[in-house]
């Protein structure tokens, strides 16, 4: 495993070892060790490698809605020793759940190296992993126009009870789209997850957790951006505009209002603009620039 080649050569070599994050080096063993979901930490986790930040102006997101927050998961599906760390976490997470499964798979695009890395290492650590006992699926962003059914949304069918993954969920459209094309080869999916839960109502009026339920399917998510935004706005500092943006989106698409402390909020920008002067890198420059880049 990623953490057990990377951990062994650690002391002889000091480049690895400035690439590992110190405070998840430890807790990529406690997960391993103990198979238990730490909610609190798996939010540091996200908050930590820069997974959620602000727009100055609402941006367009995939689902087709505009927002000044955002959600990205990139960075760590990115990076070989975080992706390892976040399949872990997934691994712990549907043992929490005490699900009963024979396998992942991702929601493709955004979900595809998630799922095969996390299905390989659970499957690696069973007793009875043996040649034809396990699938490694891969779903195909474009459907195949011709060849066999299996062969049009897959590169290898699920097989048995399955775990969906994906990403994040706003709108649940591409979840949702997975789960018709696994249904289309009877593939039986037990739960879905997703790494994050923007909480914000469908156009139907339905949170993605009761969409899913009227078609079967149970939905757990990892992370819920009602419980972890409050944090994200102590540590990045965004505009009073940008909360009350945020309390006003809630407010209209929310599953439930959120009441952000604004004036704490805004007190924070002040002193880091503060200690910020005659420096480039200030709050809203940072945010600029992360505007620019696309993220």
């Amino acid at each position: 495993m990623c953490y057990e080649s990377c951990h062994s050569r650690e002391s002889g070599n000091p480049e690895i070892s400035k690439t590992l994050d110190p405070r998840f080096r430890e807790d990529d063993k406690n997960v391993r060790e103990n198979m238990n979901f730490d909610q609190q930490r798996f939010n540091d986790f996200l908050l930590t490698h820069n997974v959620v930040g602000f727009f100055e102006k609402p941006m367009t997101l995939k689902s087709g809605r505009q927002s000044c927050w955002y959600v990205n998961w990139r960075n760590v599906s990115n990076d070989v020793v975080l992706l390892d760390q976040l399949t872990d976490f997934v691994i712990a997470f549907a043992h929490s759940k005490r699900l009963q499964f024979d396998g992942f798979y991702g929601v493709p695009e955004g979900a595809t190296k998630l799922g095969i890395l996390t299905n390989y290492k659970w499957a690696m650590a069973q007793s009875d992993c043996v040649p034809g006992k396990y699938v490694l699926s891969m779903g195909r962003a474009k459907p195949k126009e011709h060849g066999a059914l299996q062969d049009k949304y897959f590169i290898g069918v699920p097989k048995g009870k399955v775990i969906v993954l994906e990403d994040v969920t706003t709108t649940g459209g591409s979840l949702l789209e997975t789960l018709e094309s696994l249904a289309q080869v009877e593939v039986e999916v037990v739960a879905a997850i997703g790494l994050t839960n923007r909480m914000q109502k469908r156009d139907d009026g339905k949170s993605v957790e009761e969409a899913l339920v009227k078609k079967g399917i149970t939905y757990f998510a990892m992370s819920r951006a009602t419980d972890f935004l409050p944090e994200a706005m102590k540590r990045f500092h965004p505009s009073q505009e940008i909360v009350k943006s945020l309390q006003q989106e809630f407010a209209e698409i929310g599953v439930k209002p959120c009441n952000f402390n604004i004036e704490m909020a805004a007190g924070s920008v002040c002193r880091a603009a503060s200690s910020d002067a005659g420096n480039e890198a200030s709050i809203p420059g940072r945010l600029k620039r992360r505007q620019k880049s696309g993220v």
